[in-house]
């Protein structure tokens, strides 16, 4: 997974791949090839949006995979 949003903070969209999609009681969670949502720590607040028509309601670092907490599933 690259974190794109430590290199290019303004970038508001880019192309990339589902590497895995699993249900959750309240929704979907996400891991992309690379992704430009910044997710929560050190008092940062996790960044919220849209990957395709799925809305992202949270994002969050699990280790070296960064999961995107999204409201229908994404293939």
């Amino acid at each position: 997974m690259t974190a794109v949003y430590h290199s290019e903070p303004y970038l508001s969209s880019l192309q990339s791949t589902v590497l895995k999609c699993q249900s959750l009681e309240n929704g979907w969670r996400v891991s992309l090839s690379k992704t430009i949502f910044y997710p929560e720590g050190g008092g940062q607040p996790a960044d919220w949006g849209e990957i395709g028509s799925a809305n992202v309601t949270d994002v969050q670092k699990e280790g070296n995979e960064i999961w995107h907490y999204v409201d229908t599933p994404i293939s």
